[in-house]
């Protein structure tokens, strides 16, 4: 157990791979005069880039810093939180529909 410390290393590597294989099918395009499609894949590479570097941008320091065990305990409190948070939200919402029918009951009487 690594504690998740080579994630990081291993999510590079497999983007980078993922990079060489779309320039390996762009030239493929350009040697068949499939334009269109290499122009596309080409376009696809950047966004692949992109990609990577705002998920490095937003994980990488929390990787080399947080255990994953403490990520998991920390993932499965805020799910729960969020669970709690809406149980809640539906309660209000129908107390208040209730509350707006015993109003339109009483009106009508």
């Amino acid at each position: 157990e690594t504690g998740g410390q080579f994630w990081p290393k291993i999510f590079r590597r497999f983007v980078f791979g993922l990079i060489i294989a779309q320039a390996t099918i762009t030239g493929q395009f350009i040697l068949k005069e499939a334009r269109h499609e290499a122009y596309g894949t080409m376009i696809l590479m950047c966004l692949t880039y992109f990609f990577l570097r705002s998920t490095r941008a937003r994980y990488d320091a929390a990787s080399y810093t947080l255990p994953l065990e403490v990520a998991t305990v920390m993932d499965i409190s805020v799910s729960q939180e969020e669970e709690a948070r809406r149980r809640m939200q539906q309660q209000a919402e129908q107390g208040g529909q209730m509350q707006d029918g015993e109003i339109a009951n009483d009106r009508s009487l």
